[in-house]
């Protein structure tokens, strides 16, 4: 399994699922009673893209971080 990333994938998986376990308390804690059966799948799925798009933005902007002080330093000859 671990050879042919099974074991990454479900390590991702089940973290993604506790972050979504996580955003759903969230959610009906701040708004109580907002979570049906009916709309608990579409509402997991929603936070989740908004969760996964959070994190892209953070990579990169961390990468643009990373790369304008590469730049700089190079500029400054080191």
């Amino acid at each position: 399994m671990e050879n042919s990333g099974f074991e990454q994938l479900y390590e991702q998986i089940t973290r993604e699922e506790q972050e979504t376990k996580e955003l759903l308390i969230q959610l009906e804690e701040n708004y109580p009673g907002i979570i049906t059966r009916a709309n608990v799948n579409g509402i997991a799925e929603n936070l989740q893209e908004k969760a996964d798009r959070a994190s892209i933005l953070a990579r990169l902007r961390q990468k643009k971080s990373v790369d304008t002080k590469i730049t700089d330093e190079k500029k400054s000859g080191g």
